[in-house]
């Protein structure tokens, strides 16, 4: 993996190319939980690799981003696997109060 070589923007590039797909494929079908999942993991994905970069402002917006989905998942009651679910009630101490 590239993040695991220090290679950040080329983790950036896939984790991106990741994303756009997963919006993709959400926008096709916004009631397909699995694909949200998906897209609440590439937005949790370039949040940790900004955070690791030392991009706290970007690291920010992209966790929020995941919090995001997963809190419309939620309010929707689809379902968060075990740790979808632990990953939004850390999101949700962050964000939610």
């Amino acid at each position: 993996m590239y993040s695991d070589r220090g290679d950040l923007a080329g983790a950036e590039e896939a984790f991106g190319q990741s994303l756009d797909i997963s919006r993709r494929l959400t926008a096709a079908d916004p009631h397909n939980a699995g694909w949200q999942r998906d897209l609440s993991v590439s937005y949790h994905k370039l949040a940790t690799l900004h955070d690791r970069a030392g991009d706290a402002d970007a690291a920010e917006r992209w966790f929020r981003s995941c919090w995001d989905v997963l809190r419309r998942m939620r309010d929707t009651h689809r379902h968060l696997d075990p740790p979808v679910a632990a990953l939004f009630r850390t999101l949700d101490q962050r964000f939610g109060a």
